[in-house]
């Protein structure tokens, strides 16, 4: 009975999952971003911002907003305008290959044929980053008309996954690169709401982990079926030693006697009945 249960509590004590990559959002609110200089807070007119708000420097040319994370890709979330408006993305502002875009987030030609025109999208990301901390920049530049920041999305991975995520050479050195045709975000993150710390969004995309709850249940399992086994043993013992003793006790010593055989053979007893 008890080596089955071992045995299945092996089972299920193996990581029968391993958790994959998830999604992070960084909205405008979120106090891990640092804003420097002078910033509005602009609230949505006909557009649809990222949780309804965003951030923008127009006035102050030294105005830049930054982040720190942890992954191997991040995106950026913004709607789009039927005039003029672009704002400049800096992957690791600090490093000598970083190559700052100047996004445009202007849209004249599918303002009316595209019904996600004022939604806020994903309009440019840098994949294939090595797995350490990173530093996003928001500014104007010296060619963009504002400093805007909506919301960021970044992928981080768990340490069992960190192997896996590809180191590149400072020659390849990811960048931030506009993506011509933007893409809806998950249902996911346009139900978000605002949150003073990174939001996961994709928690439905990490399997559920049952080595977690099965592990502990059957470690207890096994711990009480083994002392109960024990139990029973000892305790069968004990009550099986003291009837012996009683019926050894109780029962009379018989005396074995040895039965003498005839010492005359057959055919003459024979002999002596027929006379």
């Amino acid at each position: 009975m008890l080596f089955p249960l071992l045995v299945a509590c092996l089972f299920f004590a193996l990581p029968l999952s391993s958790a994959g990559p998830s999604n992070v959002t960084i909205d405008d609110s979120n106090t891990s971003v640092t804003f420097s200089g002078n910033w509005a807070q602009t609230l949505p007119g006909y557009d649809k911002s990222f949780n309804g708000t965003y951030k923008t420097a127009k006035t102050d040319p030294s105005a830049y907003a930054e982040f720190k994370f942890a992954g191997t890709a991040v995106y950026f979330i913004s709607p789009r305008w039927p005039f003029p408006v672009s704002t400049r993305l800096t992957l690791d502002p600090g490093s000598p290959d970083a190559r700052p875009l100047v996004l445009s987030l202007e849209d004249y030609k599918t303002r009316t044929v595209d019904p996600n025109f004022s939604l806020a999208m994903v309009l440019a990301g840098a994949t294939g980053l090595e797995n350490k901390e990173h530093t996003v920049r928001v500014d104007g530049g010296d060619n963009a008309t504002y400093a805007l920041f909506d919301a960021f999305i970044y992928t981080t991975l768990d340490s069992s996954d960190a192997p896996s995520a590809p180191t590149p050479t400072s020659s390849s050195a990811p960048a931030f690169t506009a993506y011509p045709t933007p893409f809806p975000l998950p249902e996911a993150l346009e139900a978000a709401t605002p949150s003073p710390t990174p939001m996961e969004v994709s928690a439905a995309k990490k399997p559920l982990n049952l080595a977690v709850i099965f592990a502990p249940l059957c470690s207890v399992m096994a711990v009480v079926f083994i002392l109960g086994g024990v139990y029973l043993y000892r305790y069968e013992q004990k009550v099986r030693s003291p009837v012996a003793s009683e019926a050894r006790a109780s029962s009379p010593d018989v005396e074995e006697k040895e039965i003498g055989l005839p010492t005359t053979p057959i055919y003459q007893l024979q002999l002596n009945l027929q006379k």
